[in-house]
């Protein structure tokens, strides 16, 4: 009988040693041309997405002065995503629109870097001219509501004091600015609040100023308790000093109610000018400002000055800024604050001079 002889054999440590070493090699020199050739992959697919976004602009947008929620809005129509933020494929890039030429440009953002990847051809190029395409904000919702016709204003709510035939805003208006003594007002919620209340839309067709009497020398409020719209339509609403005392918030936005600021004039050179704050905004309301100045009044009292000024004040509600002017009109910014945040502050676009809680959600704003 014969035995089959097993002739198998297994590798050996130096074989083995020299295969491990040889994929050891190969590795170190194709993973970082794999990783090179992904990331010029990516480069390619983000430059040819600048090109399509430029061409949709050239197509769509026919406006002189375009903004960002133009962009927005013709990107969108294009089937970029624009709403929703966009966002290229390459870490530490980013899209952003170039204003001067009306340009998306793809731009390199690592380690706090703002350098130009593509196109090359751009001038005027920097941080300072340029908005980020990664905003998330509904193109719809940046679109300014339509000017009221006129004002439909009237007196909200029960104050202390106040005559039975006051009915409209014009009325609201002279009265509290002549009357005495304490006032004081009755919110639907029952809450009794300092200042006169009113809700509806308003319309300016003069310049007006508003509180000049309040309790102990102070400038009064007025109590926002319906949804209402403010079209500056170019004239100021200024905050009265009414003495030696410290100015209340002038609007002061309470819950469940919606404040929207326009100013629809061609200049854009309407206002709000207060002693210290303009909008207190209670938990549950939201104030929405598409253009307008706020700003502080020339003639402010001597306790509001010593106090201090917060222009915006989310006590817990919601400050969205499309657009126009935040303007503390002070070099003092610790004591002069454009935005106090204990509740949600968006800016999205406009202007900021002054301090910004560090809370506030800070897209496309000039500072």
């Amino acid at each position: 009988m014969f035995k089959r002889k097993n002739n198998k054999k297994g590798f050996t440590i130096v074989e083995l040693t020299i295969v491990v070493s040889v994929i050891a090699i190969l590795s170190a020199v194709l993973i970082p041309t794999f990783a090179g050739v992904t990331k010029k992959a990516r480069q390619t697919a983000d430059e040819a997405a600048v090109r399509n976004m430029n061409t949709a602009l050239a197509q769509k947008i026919e406006v002189e002065n375009p903004d960002i929620f133009d962009v927005s809005t013709a990107l969108s129509e294009n089937g970029f995503a624009a709403e929703n933020g966009l966002f290229p494929t390459l870490k530490d890039h980013a899209f952003y629109w170039h204003k001067p030429s009306n340009t998306i440009v793809y731009v390199k953002t690592k380690d706090g870097a703002f350098d130009l990847v593509f196109p090359k051809n751009v001038k005027d190029f920097s941080e300072n001219t340029c908005q980020a395409l990664g905003t998330k904000i509904s193109a719809a919702a940046a679109v300014a509501p339509a000017a009221p016709a006129d004002t439909t204003a009237k007196p909200a709510g029960t104050t202390a004091n106040m005559p039975a035939d006051i009915d409209t805003f014009e009325e609201l208006v002279e009265w509290s600015n002549g009357s005495n003594g304490k006032v004081e007002t009755t919110l639907p919620s029952g809450a009794k609040k300092e200042g006169v209340a009113f809700s509806g839309n308003i319309k300016l067709t003069e310049d007006l100023v508003l509180g000049k009497k309040g309790n102990a020398g102070r400038s009064m409020a007025y109590n926002i308790t319906g949804d209402t719209t403010i079209d500056l339509n170019g004239f100021s609403i200024t905050q009265a000093n009414a003495g030696t005392g410290q100015s209340l918030a002038f609007f002061a936005v309470r819950s469940g109610v919606t404040l929207t600021i326009i100013d629809s004039s061609t200049a854009k050179t309407g206002a709000i000018k207060v002693g210290n704050t303009a909008f207190q905004i209670d938990a549950g309301a939201t104030v929405n400002m598409y253009s307008g100045t706020i700003t502080l009044a020339e003639d402010r009292s001597a306790a509001d000055i010593a106090y201090g000024a917060s222009l915006v004040w989310t006590y817990g509600g919601t400050f969205n800024m499309y657009g126009g002017t935040l303007d503390v009109a002070s070099t003092d910014f610790d004591l002069n604050w454009a935005i106090s945040n204990s509740g949600v502050a968006n800016l999205f676009a406009g202007k900021v001079v002054g301090y910004i809680d560090e809370s506030a959600n800070i897209y496309d704003i000039t500072k």
